[in-house]
């Protein structure tokens, strides 16, 4: 008995690496001419002082040198690292990159308002919700930011943005290679 024909299998043609890469620099292009620059920013992080030993029921200095530790000081003096608060605080930091954006509400997403399940809720409020295309590259900074703003160039009243839903690799043909996800905006 003959087998029946491969349905996986190109009709018209095969999809050769070279078309897959002619794609994928396609699709490369287009994020970046047709992206817009958006801003991650993420919280300030604290760190433990590398310099003093820490009290452990309050968190400050205990005023000792830890042995190790970049600048040494006396005995009961402030530690010139941490100012005897036993963290050193962070600094805010920020990433700008490139994404796609798509501010239109697509009826299969069913955003719901405050969490409600019924269609007197569903929140279609203009400007209020984006769908982000990017680079896999920048998934992790995107899962991890605490808010962004999209579009740096024409976000005139600064409207920030968190993130909704679980960025996604979506099933493009370069496979792996971008990633989907909403975003809110946040007051």
């Amino acid at each position: 008995m003959p087998m029946p024909p491969n349905p996986y299998v190109g009709k018209v043609f095969t999809l050769t690496p070279d078309i897959v890469q002619l794609a994928s620099d396609a699709f490369d292009d287009m994020l970046f001419q047709l992206g817009k620059p958006c801003t991650l920013f993420f919280a300030s992080s604290d760190t433990v002082c590398p310099n003093c030993i820490i009290n452990p029921k309050n968190g400050l200095s205990t005023g000792r040198y830890k042995t190790g530790g970049p600048v040494p000081f006396a005995i009961g003096t402030t530690c010139p690292v941490c100012e005897g608060k036993g963290v050193i605080v962070g600094t805010a930091d920020s990433y700008t990159t490139t994404f796609q954006l798509d501010w239109s509400i697509k009826p299969w997403m069913n955003l719901w308002a405050s969490g409600q399940s019924n269609g007197d809720k569903l929140a279609r409020t203009p400007g209020s919700f984006v769908t982000i295309k990017g680079f896999v590259e920048d998934i992790v900074k995107v899962a991890r930011c605490d808010y962004a703003i999209m579009d740096i160039n024409a976000n005139y009243t600064g409207n920030k943005f968190k993130l909704l839903t679980e960025p996604i690799t979506s099933g493009s043909i370069p496979k792996n290679r971008y990633f989907e996800c909403t975003w809110v905006r946040i007051v």
